[in-house]
């Protein structure tokens, strides 16, 4: 539970398209970023489990998104 002037940090999320695993779940954006290009395949990079932040595809690249 939350108490008065706690710091919520943002979630972020990589997870593959076809298959739904999970690449990479912590705090840095970057992070999230780097593990979807490293994956070599088709992911979706999201903050706080649902807002799409950035798509990666291995013969595209990575698409940033405004969030």
């Amino acid at each position: 539970m939350m108490k008065k002037g706690d710091v919520m940090t943002a979630v972020y999320e990589t997870l593959a398209i076809n298959t739904g695993a999970v690449y990479y779940r912590g705090n840095d954006k970057d992070d999230a970023i780097w593990a979807a290009k490293q994956s070599g395949f088709e992911c979706a990079v999201t903050r706080d489990r649902g807002t799409l932040i950035a798509a990666y595809s291995p013969i595209s690249g990575i698409k940033h998104y405004n969030a």
